[in-house]
C-alpha cells in the first residue's frame, strides 16, 4: 500500500468520492486539519468513512484569538480515538500573525502531542531557527514529520536529530541536484511522501502524483518500488502515524 502522509481531505467537496479514488489506487490517506472547526469536521467525517485524521491549527488559518486556546479544550479533541496525530501545526514568518502568537499556539498543540504520545505534522516556512528552538523543549518527547521538506542537509540533520521524519511532496518531481543530494543524505529510513492536495481548486484527488513520487524515490535510491513501499510503511509505523 502507498501512503499519502499529508492531504487536506476534509477540504474536498466530496470526501467519500476522493477517499474511494485513493483506495481504488491502493493509497492510504492521512488527513490533516487547518483549524478547530475543520478538526471537528474531520473527526466527524472520519467516524463515518474510517480514515486516519490529524487535528490541529495551521498558522495560515489561525486567528489572534486562537492564542488563548486552552490546553484542556484541545486535549479533549485530540484524545478522540479517531485522532492519530496533531497537525497541521507550525510556524510561518511570511504571514501577518505575529510569531510569538504562533509560537504560543504551537506549544499548546505540542504539549498535547507529548502528553498523549501522538505524532506531529509540522508546517515550517522561513523560521527554522524559531521552530528548532521550540522543538528543543520537547526533545525525546515528540515524534512525527516535517511537512513539505525541501531544505538543506544541515536542516535535514537538525530535524532528524529531534527524531522527526522528512515528508517530501511535489518538489520531488523536479529532481533538482540539491533535492537528490539532501534525500540521499537523509536516507530512505527517514523519509515519507505526501501530496498536500486539498481540492479547493475543485480538482479531484490526484493518485498519479503520489504514484509518481514513489517511482522517483525508487529511482533515486536504485530500489524496486515494492522495496520503497515496504520501507516507507515501516517509517510510518516508526513515526507512529499508523500501527503495524
Amino acid at each position: 500500500m502507498l501512503t499519502d502522509a499529508h492531504v487536506h481531505l476534509s477540504l474536498f467537496s466530496d470526501v467519500k468520492e476522493q477517499l474511494a479514488c485513493a483506495r481504488q489506487n491502493g493509497i492510504r490517506l492521512i488527513s490533516v486539519s487547518t483549524d478547530l472547526t475543520d478538526s471537528e469536521n474531520s473527526l466527524r467525517l472520519a467516524s463515518v468513512l474510517d480514515y486516519p485524521v490529524c487535528i490541529g491549527i495551521h498558522p495560515w488559518f489561525a486567528k489572534a484569538s486562537d492564542a488563548r486556546l486552552h490546553e484542556e479544550s484541545f486535549l479533549k479533541l485530540a484524545a478522540s480515538p479517531l485522532t492519530v496525530g496533531i497537525g497541521e501545526c507550525g510556524l510561518d514568518s511570511a504571514i501577518e500573525l505575529p510569531l510569538p502568537v504562533q509560537e504560543r499556539l504551537l506549544r499548546v498543540q505540542l504539549n498535547v502531542a507529548a502528553k498523549l504520545n501522538k505524532p506531529v505534522n509540522l508546517h515550517i516556512r522561513k523560521c527554522h531557527g524559531d521552530l528548532l528552538r521550540v522543538l528543543s523543549s520537547y526533545k525525546g518527547r515528540l515524534c512525527g514529520l516535517v511537512h513539505n521538506f525541501s531544505f538543506s542537509e544541515d536542516l535535514a540533520r537538525s530535524y532528524l536529530d529531534y527524531g522527526l521524519f522528512l515528508s517530501v511532496g511535489h518538489h520531488l518531481q523536479q529532481q533538482s541536484a540539491k533535492m537528490v543530494r539532501v534525500l540521499k543524505y537523509a536516507g530512505l529510513d527517514h523519509l515519507l511522501l505526501e501530496t498536500d492536495l486539498d481540492g479547493r481548486d475543485r480538482t479531484p484527488y490526484d493518485a498519479a502524483l503520489l504514484k509518481d513520487e514513489y517511482r522517483i524515490l525508487s529511482e533515486i535510491f536504485s530500489l524496486s518500488q515494492s522495496e520503497v513501499e515496504r520501507k516507507l510503511e515501516h517509517n510510518l509505523v516508526q513515526s507512529q502515524f499508523i500501527t503495524e
